[in-house]
């Protein structure tokens, strides 16, 4: 067996790839990142598959801290060579020169080139990390020529065009040519509003783009075709989309997609796309579905001349609804190939090409964690870096199969006073769960999902599932987050909530309860039901100082109450807090970080508990 550099009697570790992916609810990006992820795994020679870790790391966390333990980066692909728009060209940046000081590997798969400006600080910022010698390979999937005429110095430098990794996605996502239930349709997908204004073409505003939306449909209409209105999954486009139906006012709309298996799983029910957004067009042309594009962005015409439909993607200046539906049409009856071995081929050769020369284990110091005794999933537990708050059942069970056996629960009232799963009655709550009510009723909450996907519950619900745990996750405890119950109404909700944990036999030492105010404590305790509990430090508390009367009277209260855990928000703990805190005897709660270096600087501080929205414990763990 090649061993890749490792010495033969060097102690076996695991090789740890970063794969750096933008995560936003365009679920295109995370396309990109899914199959990416494949043609990683499928580069790795198949006798060393458990040799490899591969990290997901979301790149607007900037989570520096990560790229130290790792032996090898990989950015995922996507418009990452720009500067004139979003934040892209710093976090890009910043990640190259994190890794250039630790000596990390970087290969930078398929990306976008979108322009060059010697006199622009932002491209001067790009020019001088993608010059570094840790960037061993970047491949590009379009405007290559700008990239190796501007950006690059180094003329040995590995620059290869290939085609975006999304046309591997009938592979990746195991797509089946004939899916079944489905009747089929043309997909018309629709953009945010601003989108030709935003990049330069003021002629294509929101009015245009409502009259020829409509328009379109009433051709489709008058020819006899089914339509349905979709997006990639942004909020914005999930706006104007609405306007759109409305504007209408029949048809139907596709649920905002929730992840990218289920964009990729409504492109494959289409006979047709119409679309804005490039990656429907590039999922419809994996799976071999016409689609036409309208161009907003040079990297859609690129990717038409790519792809060998130039015709299919229309510029601005013929954007009229006759001449796209024609387009269409013509497309339907035209044979629409899949993309060929040889175009996908390209994209891994140049993965397969890193993975077999460039990632191999570093030297690097790891500190000695078991962060599994300190770590607490926030609100359950949150998934893909972009849903977190939600306190339901599957969140509970993905977040103890990734090894946390702390889980913080969010209980509250509902509107009629029965309790409910929910981190609060907030505008995030009711955005997140599309009502329109501050607070709801019991079977309002329960006819309700979040991002029409994810179930919401009773705490009774929860308790009941809690108290039948497998013998694998008996050790797990439930730290409940009360909030701050209105005074009239704290005896019957602490009634409730214990007679439900007595109900199913929960015991004492598997929860905590998390208060905020004196009166809570003495409401709970009403009710002898002796597990620990823990209570909240405010950061203006913290900050008037230790000698303050605010500070002593939390520190002298919950000393007179027995209660032995303090908990805060990440912007809150301080190392020095930490310190005075633990010279009192007390434990410590942090909640809720969203970067993984922030738990690991914690834990080494000597924190007890600290919250993660994302990263679980495995995850931690393979990366130490």
């Amino acid at each position: 067996m090649k061993t890749y550099g490792r010495k033969k009697n060097m102690q076996f570790r695991s090789i740890k790839i970063l794969l750096v992916q933008i995560t936003n609810k365009n679920y295109g990006d995370s396309v990109i990142a899914d199959n990416t992820r494949f043609l990683l795994n499928k580069a790795i020679p198949c006798y060393a598959r458990s040799q490899y870790v591969i990290l997901d790391y979301a790149i607007n966390t900037e989570d520096l801290e990560q790229v130290k333990y790792v032996d090898a980066m990989v950015f995922a692909g996507g418009g990452l060579v720009k500067f004139r728009q979003e934040n892209l060209y710093r976090q890009v940046s910043e990640l190259i020169m994190e890794a250039q000081r630790y000596d990390v590997p970087v290969f930078l798969n398929a990306v976008g080139v979108e322009g060059y400006d010697a006199e622009d600080e932002r491209c001067k910022m790009l020019v001088e990390a993608l010059n570094q010698p840790c960037v061993k390979a970047i491949s590009v999937r379009d405007d290559v020529d700008c990239l190796r005429q501007n950006y690059i110095r180094n003329s040995k430098l590995r620059i290869r065009e290939v085609y975006d990794p999304a046309i591997w996605s009938e592979k990746t996502y195991r797509i089946h040519s004939e899916p079944t239930g489905h009747t089929k349709y043309i997909g018309l997908g629709i953009a945010r509003d601003t989108l030709f204004v935003d990049y330069g073409i003021d002629s294509i505003d929101r009015t245009y783009l409502l009259d020829l939306w409509k328009n379109i449909i009433i051709l489709l209409e008058d020819r006899g075709y089914r339509w349905k209105i979709f997006t990639n999954g942004l909020d914005l486009d999930e706006m104007f989309a609405q306007s759109v139906l409305e504007e209408i006012g029949h048809g139907e709309k596709i649920v905002q997609p929730v992840n990218a298996r289920a964009l990729v799983g409504e492109i494959a029910a289409m006979d047709g796309m119409i679309a804005c957004r490039m990656h429907s067009n590039i999922i419809a042309y994996s799976l071999g579905i016409p689609s036409i594009g309208l161009v907003w962005n040079d990297k859609m015409t690129h990717w038409g001349e790519k792809c060998g439909y130039r015709e299919r993607y229309i510029p601005y200046t013929e954007l009229q609804a006759e001449n796209i539906v024609n387009r269409l049409e013509r497309a339907l009856h035209d044979n629409t190939c899949r993309p060929s071995w040889w175009k996908k081929h390209k994209t891994y050769k140049e993965i397969r090409h890193f993975v077999r020369w460039n990632c191999k284990p570093r030297n690097q110091q790891v500190p000695k964690l078991h962060v599994s005794k300190h770590m607490v999933a926030a609100a359950l537990g949150g998934c893909d870096f972009k849903y977190k708050n939600m306190n339901t059942i599957p969140m509970m069970w993905e977040s103890l199969k990734n090894g946390y056996r702390f889980l913080e629960l969010d209980v509250r009232l509902s509107a009629d006073e029965k309790l409910v799963c929910v981190n609060g009655w907030t505008e995030g709550t009711k955005k997140a769960l599309g009502c329109v009510e501050q607070e709801l009723s019991e079977k309002q909450f329960l006819d309700s999902a979040y991002y029409h996907h994810f179930p919401t519950s009773t705490f009774e619900q929860l308790i009941e599932e809690f108290s039948e745990l497998p013998q694998e996750y008996k050790n797990a405890k439930l730290i409940l987050d009360v909030g701050k119950p209105q005074t009239v109404l704290l005896d019957s909700f602490y009634e409730q909530l214990v007679a439900v944990l007595r109900k199913f036999h929960i015991a004492e030492s598997r929860i905590m309860i998390r208060m905020q105010r004196e009166r809570d404590v003495a409401a709970f305790k009403n009710q002898k039901y002796p597990c620990k509990m823990v209570y909240f430090i405010s950061a203006e508390t913290v900050q008037a100082g230790e000698e303050s009367a605010a500070y002593q009277r939390v520190m002298e209260f919950c000393k007179k109450k027995k209660i032995k855990i303090i908990s805060m928000t990440d912007k809150t703990w301080t190392k020095e807090l930490q310190e005075k805190l633990k010279s009192q005897g007390f434990q410590t709660m942090i909640l809720s970080y969203t970067r993984a270096g922030d738990v690991i600087e914690a834990v080494q501080a000597g924190a007890d508990f600290v919250a993660s929205h994302y990263y679980g414990v495995d995850y931690l763990e393979k990366m130490l």
